[in-house]
């Protein structure tokens, strides 16, 4: 997989499972032109630290480390547009800081309705419309 995706039309969904149920989401955001952006909302991802954003990080890396607490994967790609991806980057200027236990909130928040996604509270949920999103 390349670092930036060329055609700047990817956004993926990560979902992480524990225990048989979704318990974590983030996504990838990958616009031509612009390191990629990895959003993961109260998570733990070494070399995080604060507001919840970390560019340069590859999708191989992010789930290799979500393997390694023992977590199960499951990725979902959104075709999104260049401007889709530039309004959720906008976005997450000014919403960093999720509290632990909204993520997947924070995640439909950034998304921000793209590809019809609505809001969520669940990140079982949000894979769920993830799969059934009308992407241009």
């Amino acid at each position: 997989m390349s670092a930036i995706d060329p055609d700047g039309l990817k956004t993926t969904l990560v979902t992480t499972y524990d225990y048989g149920f979704g318990t974590h989401s983030a996504i990838l955001i990958e616009t031509e032109g612009m390191p990629p952006l990895l959003y993961d909302p109260a998570g733990t991802f070494p070399k995080m630290g604060s507001g919840d954003t970390m560019e340069d990080v590859t999708l191989d890396q992010y789930v290799k480390y979500q393997k390694s607490t023992g977590s199960r994967v499951v990725t979902t790609v959104l075709n999104t547009t260049v401007d889709q991806e530039k309004a959720m980057r906008k976005w997450l200027e000014g919403n960093r800081g999720m509290a632990p236990g909204f993520c997947a909130s924070g995640v439909s928040s950034a998304l921000n309705g793209a590809c019809g996604i609505g809001g969520s509270m669940f990140p079982g949920t949000l894979k769920k419309q993830a799969e059934k999103a009308k992407c241009p």
